[in-house]
C-alpha cells in the first residue's frame, strides 16, 4: 500500500514543477520577494550566533589578553611591511633616471603633467633617506655628478685650461658712476676662453660666470705681469664695442682688471674626473679625506 502512494504523489509532484517552470524568478515578485526575507533571517541568525559565540569566547579566562596581544602583532608586521616599501622606494626614486614632467600626447594638444614622475616631496624625502646611508666617499661622488651635468663643453674645456694652475686675465666693464654708485655692464670678460678654444669666444663672460655660481673657479686681484694679455683681451670686438657705446671721458667706461684661476672644488673635481678610481669601484671603506 505504500508503493502505491508514493507513486500516487509523483503526478502532482511533477505537475507542480510544471506549473512553476514557465515563470522565473523575474516575473515573480512575490516569490522573489519571499525568498529575499528567508535569506535575510538566515543571515541575522547567522549573526546572532557569532556574536554570541564570540561573546562566550570572551568570557573565557585568558582570551581577551591573547585577543589584544594578536591585534598588536599585526598592527607591528603591518608597520614593519609600510616601513620596508617605503624604504624600496626611497631608492627608487634616488636609483632611477630622471622622467619628464611632461609628456605631449600623439595629438598634437596641449602637453599634460606626467602623473608618474616623482613629486617635490617624494624627492627631498628620497634625499634625506640617502643621506642617513650614504658614506662621505659616496656624497663626494654625488656632488661631482651633479657638478659635471651642470657644465656645457665650451665650460669644461675652460676648466681643462686653468687645470694647470695657470691664471688668465679677466675684466669687468663698469658704467659712469662714483664709487659703490658704479654699475657694472659686463662682468667676467676673460681671455681664457681663447686659450681654452671655446666654440663661442663671445659667450665666454656667461661661462665663467656660471662656473663662479658652480665654485669651480675664483677671481683673484689684478695680476700686472699680464699687462700685454689685459691690452690683447680689451682689443676683442664685442668689448670695444660695449666701452665705446658706455662713454669716454670722466663720463666713459671703467676697466676693471682681476684674473680667474680654479677653486679648490674645480680641481677636486677636476682630478676625481681623471681617476681612474672614480669611473667605479665600492669606496665604501675608502677614508673620508
Amino acid at each position: 500500500m505504500e508503493a502505491p502512494g508514493r507513486v500516487a504523489r509523483l503526478p502532482r509532484f511533477v505537475a507542480m514543477d510544471d506549473r512553476s517552470s514557465p515563470a522565473s524568478p523575474s516575473t515573480d515578485p512575490e516569490r522573489q520577494s519571499g525568498q529575499s526575507h528567508e535569506l535575510d533571517a538566515v543571515a541575522a541568525a547567522l549573526g546572532a550566533v557569532t556574536r554570541e559565540i564570540r561573546r562566550a569566547a570572551r568570557a573565557i579566562p585568558g582570551v581577551t589578553l591573547i585577543e589584544a596581544q594578536a591585534s598588536a602583532g599585526q598592527r607591528f608586521v603591518l608597520r614593519e611591511i609600510k616601513r620596508g616599501l617605503d624604504q624600496l622606494d626611497a631608492r627608487r626614486l634616488t636609483s632611477e633616471p630622471s622622467r619628464p614632467m611632461l609628456v605631449a600626447p600623439p595629438d598634437g594638444s596641449n602637453p599634460r603633467p606626467d602623473v608618474s614622475a616623482p613629486t617635490v616631496e617624494e624627492k627631498m624625502s628620497a634625499l634625506l633617506s640617502r643621506s642617513m646611508h650614504d658614506t662621505p666617499n659616496e656624497s663626494r661622488r654625488t656632488l661631482h655628478e651633479v657638478l659635471v651635468g651642470e657644465l656645457v663643453p665650451d665650460e669644461a674645456r675652460i676648466l681643462s685650461a686653468l687645470s694647470d694652475g695657470s691664471s688668465y686675465p679677466l675684466v669687468h666693464i663698469a658704467g659712469p658712476g662714483v664709487g659703490s654708485y658704479q654699475k657694472l655692464v659686463l662682468e667676467n670678460a676673460s681671455s681664457v676662453g681663447r686659450a681654452a678654444g671655446v666654440a663661442l669666444p663671445d659667450r665666454v663672460h656667461l661661462y665663467v660666470s656660471h662656473l663662479r655660481r658652480l665654485g669651480l673657479v675664483e677671481v683673484g686681484p689684478e695680476d700686472h705681469s699680464l699687462k700685454d694679455e689685459y691690452d690683447i683681451l680689451l682689443t676683442e670686438p664685442n668689448l670695444r664695442a660695449l666701452i665705446a657705446a658706455t662713454g669716454k671721458g670722466p663720463r666713459g667706461a671703467r676697466i676693471i682688471r682681476r684674473t680667474v684661476r680654479m677653486s679648490d672644488l674645480g680641481r677636486e673635481l677636476w682630478e676625481a674626473a681623471s681617476s681612474p678610481q672614480d669611473a667605479g669601484g665600492d669606496d665604501r671603506n675608502a677614508p673620508a679625506g
